[in-house]
């Protein structure tokens, strides 16, 4: 009994001491510090690093680890470092900035204030003329719903052909689908 627990003490003492951690810091071109930088080792640990762009693995086996730091404005970086068993790594990491272009937003306005509408972005999500739109649409302008104080869909389709309500819980067939109320979708 007394070699039993002796080999558990030894066993654990062992894993105790076999605690290998990696730490660091991330910081951009003008060592100002990256919170919220996203720090992957080896696929299979990944971590955020904290307001004082730091961060910290426990627990790893010892040998070559991949760390990948990436950050939404910067170049991903990426390192192969060997641990020792046992070991405490201090990795402090330098992001490079990258010109990353999104996709352009386009913000379209109408200055017309009555209730003709010339162009539609349904069927084609661009602006195109109601004229060359190739389905029936129909739409109701915000001055028609100011105009008419519409509170519910009921009262906006009433000026939409197609359509047609059923009851005062917005039941409307919508060229002959029905479709039924839903709490959900109240405005």
């Amino acid at each position: 009994m007394r070699m039993l627990l002796l080999a558990i003490f030894a066993f654990c003492a062992h894993a105790l001491q076999a605690q290998t951690t990696l730490k660091g810091t991330v910081k951009d071109p003008d060592n100002n510090l990256v919170p919220g930088a996203s720090v992957m080792i080896s696929k299979t640990k990944v971590t955020v690093t904290n307001e004082k762009g730091e961060f910290i693995f426990t627990g790893l086996a010892a040998g070559k680890q991949v760390i990948t730091i990436s950050f939404m404005g910067f170049e991903t970086s990426t390192r192969t470092i060997s641990l020792k068993d046992g070991e405490t790594r201090v990795v402090n990491v330098a992001l490079v900035s990258s010109a990353e272009t999104l996709q352009h937003v386009e913000i379209t306005g109408r200055k017309e204030s009555g209730y003709k509408n010339t162009n539609s972005f349904i069927g084609t999500k661009t602006a195109t003329p109601l004229k060359d739109v190739p389905q029936s649409v129909s739409y109701v302008t915000k001055e028609m719903i100011q105009d008419q104080q519409a509170m519910r869909i009921g009262d906006l389709v009433k000026n939409m052909s197609g359509i047609n309500q059923h009851t005062t819980y917005d039941d409307l067939d919508i060229r002959g689908f029905r479709t039924q109320n839903n709490s959900r979708y109240r405005w």
